[in-house]
């Protein structure tokens, strides 16, 4: 019997793709909420994610965000044809500090940046955010 495709499973490239581009897409304007509170506190500003990694890779520039995709775990109903999955992202910050105190400061206001995002980006208004395919404004992984 000869192969035939039962179903058309993208597993988490989708999802990733889709993910930094949201992240680079609603940047700006979350990171200006942050460094207003910043300000108030007489932090400095922070400065936007300048790479995504889909991989571990060498750091050039600061801060770094790796995506990890985490083990995907399957799940088959009555339906031979029907299978679902489940699927861990992990983001990973390195934002550079060496002041080990404003590097816990920059970390927890990096950590709000990207909750803001994704959370924005959610079932409110609705899914389109995730399931309209947006382009990633730039290489993920620098030339040279």
């Amino acid at each position: 019997m000869a192969w035939v495709q039962a179903y058309n499973a993208q597993f988490a490239k989708p999802l990733v793709n889709q993910l930094i581009a949201i992240i680079q897409r609603d940047q700006a304007a979350a990171l200006a909420v942050i460094n207003a509170a910043r300000a108030t506190d007489g932090n400095q500003a922070l400065s936007a994610i300048s790479e995504f990694h889909k991989g571990p890779g060498v750091r050039t520039g600061w801060p770094w965000l790796f995506l990890e995709v985490g083990a995907t775990n399957f799940s088959r109903g009555d339906d031979k044809a029907i299978r679902h999955h489940e699927l861990r992202v992990n983001l990973a910050l390195d934002t550079g500090q060496y002041d080990q105190e404003m590097a816990q400061e920059d970390a927890q206001d990096y950590a709000r940046l990207l909750d803001m995002i994704i959370t924005s980006a959610g079932p409110w208004p609705s899914l389109g955010d995730w399931t309209t395919t947006l382009p990633i404004a730039h290489k993920t992984v620098p030339s040279g």
